[in-house]
């Protein structure tokens, strides 16, 4: 995943979508992927990250932020 420029701490898969995965890095980047290694989007900020159960929404929090 070269989205990043630091080391990637923590994947979360979609609950509903196998080919959908968020990373997380120690830059406090939060990246959506494609399981075939293409961007979705732009990188939001976070140190955390959760999908919805439905798997239509994640969650990102950052220190007491939290983006969703």
């Amino acid at each position: 995943m070269e989205g990043h420029s630091s080391a990637i701490t923590i994947v979360s898969f979609s609950p509903i979508n196998s080919q959908l995965l968020l990373s997380v890095s120690n830059d406090s980047a939060v990246q959506k992927w494609g399981i075939d290694g293409h961007q979705i989007g732009s990188p939001i900020t976070g140190s955390h990250v959760a999908f919805s159960p439905d798997g239509t929404q994640f969650v990102s929090c950052e220190g007491t932020a939290v983006t969703i």
